[in-house]
């Protein structure tokens, strides 16, 4: 029915009109138009070309058009003056990467320092927020208040001193709290969030899991010892508490998934192993780039996979699509089934893997 074709054309327009207004969504830049009698440099070495004047301006007979949405354009003035006809968007990805950075931040500080400081993620998340969309880095208590969750400003309010008072308290306990620094006070209602000691923390946290996930807490434990120096195996071994021989194993592990440095250094000027001694090591920046490549590797691989299991199962989504007898087959329904659990599997693992590298590369 055409009205219910228009309420969906006014809840997509509306949702649009939210994005723009929160600044995840931003008009794009007019490009500049070169004039005609500008001359050229003495640097130009290509010659002129013929210049043709184009029509910018909007057709109203154009088909790509939809009448039903420039009409709701035309005759809202809400839309009229936020979303313009003739205007081109483009997504603001630095506002959503940063707010995306606010909220895993929040969780990891949450669980970081949540038993010392009640809805220490909240509060953080609430900041971040607000200096992803103004230009500063510092902020006050009553700038943060409005990105607050509610159930948040309920139990404040309901302390005494009031929602400000408790606020000032809870951001004052933030600046104690380290490893990493939470909160660094500028002056006496103002404050800052530490949000490069937080992100190397984060990301440090995600290099060690998937040295975990990938060759054990062992290896998670001697990467760690690692990063402060370099040791030899026995001093190594020593220092994580496992024995020589398991520790050698998992060095070996760990240098061919070159996760680890070998230098060798020699008594002698000539070559023997006799006399040489072998220290092992951890270059930081070396480390998260090779498991950077290893993580696009494998969302890079997953989307293949993923692309291949459509393309088998067509015939599974055709079926699912046309309403006829062989839908009611027990059979056919639990391939489908199987087919849609495989795909959602899929995308649950492109997803973490896709949040892996942002937490490595964009935060």
């Amino acid at each position: 029915p055409k009205n219910e074709k228009y309420t969906a054309r006014q809840s997509v327009l509306e949702a649009f009109c939210r994005l723009v207004n929160a600044g995840f969504v931003e008009r794009a830049p007019e490009l500049a138009i070169q004039d005609d009698d500008e001359e050229e440099t003495e640097f130009d070495a290509a010659p002129p070309r013929k210049r043709v004047r184009l029509d910018v301006e909007p057709q109203a007979d154009d088909k790509e058009e939809d009448p039903a949405v420039v009409a709701l354009l035309q005759h809202h003035a809400h839309y009229k003056t936020t979303l313009p006809i003739d205007a081109v968007w483009r997504i603001n990805t630095n506002l959503l990467y940063r707010h995306l950075r606010a909220f895993y931040v929040g969780k990891l500080i949450a669980e970081r320092h949540g038993h010392r400081v009640q809805s220490a993620g909240s509060l953080v998340t609430a900041a971040l927020k607000y200096c992803a969309a103004s230009t500063s880095n510092i902020f006050t208590i009553s700038d943060v208040t409005k990105n607050i969750p509610k159930p948040v400003l309920q139990n404040m309010e309901k302390k005494s001193g009031g929602i400000l008072f408790n606020l000032q308290k809870s951001y004052q306990a933030l600046c104690d709290c380290t490893n990493p620094d939470v909160v660094h006070r500028v002056s006496d209602d103002q404050y800052e969030i530490c949000i490069h000691k937080i992100t190397a923390c984060l990301r440090d946290r995600v290099t060690s899991t998937i040295v975990h996930d990938r060759h054990g807490e062992v290896a998670a434990r001697v990467v760690s010892i690692l990063e402060k120096g370099f040791l030899e195996s026995e001093k190594l071994a020593e220092l994580a508490m496992v024995p020589l021989k398991d520790t050698r194993e998992v060095l070996h592990h760990l240098y061919r998934s070159r996760y680890i440095e070998l230098q060798m250094l020699s008594s002698s000027r000539h070559y023997s192993p006799a006399h040489s001694t072998y220290l092992w090591g951890v270059d930081p920046n070396k480390l998260r780039d090779v498991i950077t490549n290893h993580v696009a590797t494998a969302l890079y691989k997953i989307r293949l996979r993923r692309e291949h299991e459509t393309q088998v199962g067509k015939l599974f989504i055709e079926r699912a699509q046309q309403v006829n007898d062989e839908n009611d087959l027990e059979s056919d329904k639990l391939s489908y089934q199987k087919f849609c659990l495989g795909l959602e599997r899929l995308d649950v693992a492109a997803l973490q893997l896709d949040e892996t590298l942002m937490g490595l590369m964009e935060f």
